[in-house]
């Protein structure tokens, strides 16, 4: 279970504001989200996923992810990221879509699809999700060294450092 903490958030912005992203970044309780409203992303103190993880990380590779060491909590904070970067390019009406969408994520919505990735699949090709999964992509092959130093704050948050 991952558990980010006050000196993990602190080491996240530091590492925002280091490669010049204007987002904020707060700790929240159990998942990971962009709000464009405080323009932050917010980061769990409690998350573990096993189930999507894996799959979310298949998808990205799949839409030409390269480096497929990266931990999925780091392809997750850049997707997030990638939320606020790509917000201006999307219409209230395109956010409010995706985002009914997101919370019909009950029983009765996984029941139209065939199973968990098939609605995945379809929730992250939504405008605004597409959007972000490809920035985050993009910017993991693009800069692969500032990557990294993203990585390995969240190896060592994950390692409990």
């Amino acid at each position: 279970m991952l558990g980010f903490t006050k000196e993990t958030i602190k080491a996240v912005r530091k590492w925002i504001r280091e490669n010049g992203f204007s987002v904020g970044c707060r700790l929240t309780e159990k998942e990971f989200f962009y709000d464009n409203f405080s323009n932050a992303i917010f980061l769990p103190k409690a998350y573990t996923d096993e189930e999507t993880d894996p799959i979310f990380k298949a998808f990205l590779v799949e839409n030409g992810l390269k480096n497929t060491d990266l931990n999925v909590v780091t392809l997750s904070i850049l997707h997030e990221l990638g939320h606020a970067e790509t917000d201006h390019l999307f219409t209230d009406t395109e956010w409010t879509f995706d985002a009914m969408l997101k919370i019909s994520n009950d029983e009765n919505a996984l029941e139209k699809f065939a199973n968990a990735k098939e609605y995945l699949y379809a929730y992250w090709n939504t405008l605004t999700e597409k959007g972000a999964n490809n920035w985050a992509i993009m910017y993991a092959n693009t800069f692969e060294t500032k990557t990294q130093i993203l990585n390995e704050i969240v190896i060592n948050a994950l390692a409990g450092n």
